[in-house]
């Protein structure tokens, strides 16, 4: 589940296929994403809570072979089914909410 925030002036599209290149190396083609929702979110950095807005994409990949490009940000690399994820092992609650109301009803 990359993820990451988008710059100003940025669009979102663009910006998820930016943050999938910069954490695994993959160039998407943007007219292939696919919008799913959003969904507020609370963002603690420091000792700030910022209120963010994720936006939520899907993306058919040719291939299951991707790597780690950012081994600072990204610790390792699984593909699990979303209808059998254990939701609570996700670390932001706009994610599990997604995640659950749109693959474990």
């Amino acid at each position: 589940l990359p993820g990451g925030f988008v710059d100003p002036g940025e669009r979102g599209e663009l910006a998820a296929c930016r943050e999938i290149k910069e954490e695994l190396g993959l160039d998407l083609d943007v007219s292939n994403l696919k919008y799913i929702t959003s969904a507020p979110n609370n963002y603690l950095y420091k000792t700030v809570l910022y209120k963010t807005l994720d936006l939520f994409f899907e993306y058919e990949l040719d291939s299951a072979e991707i790597a780690i490009v950012a081994p600072d940000e990204i610790q390792d690399i699984q593909w699990i089914d979303p209808k059998t994820m254990d939701l609570e092992a996700i670390g932001f609650i706009s994610i599990r909410t997604v995640i659950g109301e749109r693959y474990c009803k």
